[in-house]
């Protein structure tokens, strides 16, 4: 018989997620073990393998999730009433425009 999904399924694949993506930022991804992450979200590996069944698939859906809200966030800041320029640097959190900003002097959002 086929295990059943817990309600809280998607809350908890999330609070994994997150644990790895801490894991994978200290260690990188090739020292970080599915033993290192399953410690370090306090779960049982069983139950980390039961969510992801590799540590590619772990990483993978890392990945996903970040586009998922990345594109989330900049459908959000999209207003097609701006002039392009502003419109392309309304998605950009003031962090990230520092960041660019730091790489060129060229053209800068106000």
């Amino acid at each position: 018989m086929a295990r059943t999904r817990a309600a809280d399924f998607e809350e908890k694949q999330r609070g994994l997620l997150d644990k790895a993506a801490e894991v994978f930022a200290d260690l990188g991804m090739e020292k970080a073990s599915m033993a290192q992450i399953a410690t370090h979200s306090q779960v049982s590996k069983a139950l980390l393998y039961h969510y992801y069944p590799s540590k590619d698939a772990l990483i993978f859906a890392i990945i996903i999730t970040h586009l998922e809200e990345l594109e989330a966030a900049i459908e959000e800041a999209d207003d097609p009433t701006l002039p392009p320029q502003q419109r392309a640097c309304a998605g950009w959190s003031a962090r990230c425009w520092s960041a660019i900003a730091a790489r060129t002097t060229s053209t800068r959002c106000s």
